[in-house]
């Protein structure tokens, strides 16, 4: 039996509270250690694994997913070699995820999973076996919303219509109302009551009767938030998506940042650079204005980083300031 198989495989130091992309690869020691993860559950059955190429600070790093009836396992290899150990990093639930394609022909190879825990972009070896994960993500999906819809549906009384329990709940609960809102429905309720000749002679009836009615609401935020503190995000940054058809170009770069290289989704408009994280962002982590600034290929620069194609390298120098060195996947987009 194939989970039997994976059961195996799969570390004892397996850990579902978080991701290891960065971890030491010596975890030889640490494989005795830790809770077992039960991979073997009734009614569940395999659809899919593979190796995928996932994309982490730096770069592509390999990594393997396993696809079941109701989660998506995200694994690392503890071991090289086929059928070599794997630790869990990440577990996730069917139930809200979403799979998306780029629109960019240039990562046909590419795709992203987004769910209600993470999401990150992944990268298939070709097209087909990224067009096989896609409809197999999908239809796991699918399959996993009907059969939740189906239980929730066998567990409720026939007796009792859907809407009639859901308001049934919701009798005795106080409804969250924003501000606004709530002043205007106090309002009403204190002048509705007002000149009511049945409650005229019981005062204290109409007292307890608009404070009942009252109750039924709350206001939905509790204080005026001056002492809360909202990340801003300048306006600038929200100017243009990762998705713009419109840009001059677009596509995945590595920056060199603080002696290391950070791989971001990059977007010229306007004689401005935006980066991104992934190409589906529709805030951008920072705006660079080129106007002024000279490109110059690594071939030409003395001084190059280690372990950088020269080729592949390229650098934006502007008088008195610190020049922006990038580095593309490719040749073609290296000199586009």
């Amino acid at each position: 039996m194939k989970l039997l198989a994976l059961q195996d495989r799969l570390s004892s130091s397996s850990s579902t509270s978080g991701d290891h992309d960065n971890t030491s690869s010596n975890t030889g020691s640490s494989n005795t250690r830790g809770p077992r993860y039960e991979l073997v559950r009734p009614g569940r059955y395999l659809l899919k694994e593979g190796e995928l190429l996932k994309l982490c600070r730096r770069e592509m790093q390999p990594r393997y997913f396993i696809l079941l009836s109701d989660v998506l396992l995200y694994t690392s290899f503890v071991t090289s070699g086929p059928g070599g150990a794997l630790r869990l990093n990440c577990e996730l639930t069917l139930e809200g995820m979403k799979v998306d394609t780029p629109t960019a022909e240039e990562f046909k190879n590419e795709f992203s999973v987004i769910s209600t825990s993470r999401s990150f972009t992944l990268q298939a070896s070709t097209a087909q076996e990224r067009d096989a994960w896609i409809e197999a993500l999908r239809e796991a999906i699918e399959d996993n919303a009907s059969r939740r819809s189906t239980f929730m549906q066998a567990k409720m009384p026939l007796y009792q219509q859907p809407s009639t329990l859901t308001l049934g709940k919701q009798k005795h609960q106080a409804a969250r109302v924003c501000e606004t809102c709530f002043e205007i429905l106090q309002k009403d309720f204190e002048h509705k009551y007002e000149g009511s000749s049945t409650l005229e002679e019981h005062p204290g009836m109409r007292i307890r009767r608009v404070s009942s009615l009252k109750a039924q609401f709350k206001k939905g935020v509790r204080d005026s938030g001056r002492n809360r503190i909202r990340k801003r995000i300048p306006e600038r940054l929200m100017e243009v998506c990762a998705s713009d058809t419109s840009s001059q170009m677009c596509g995945y770069l590595r920056m060199m940042v603080r002696r290391s290289w950070r791989r971001g989704w990059f977007v010229l408009k306007d004689r401005v650079l935006y980066e991104y994280r992934a190409p589906q962002d529709v805030c951008a982590l920072q705006s660079i204005p080129v106007l002024g600034y000279k490109v110059e290929a690594m071939e030409r620069v003395k001084e190059v980083a280690e372990g950088v194609d020269t080729c592949l390298a390229f650098q934006l120098t502007h008088p008195n300031q610190q020049p922006l060195v990038f580095h593309a996947d490719t040749p073609n987009l290296a000199e586009k």
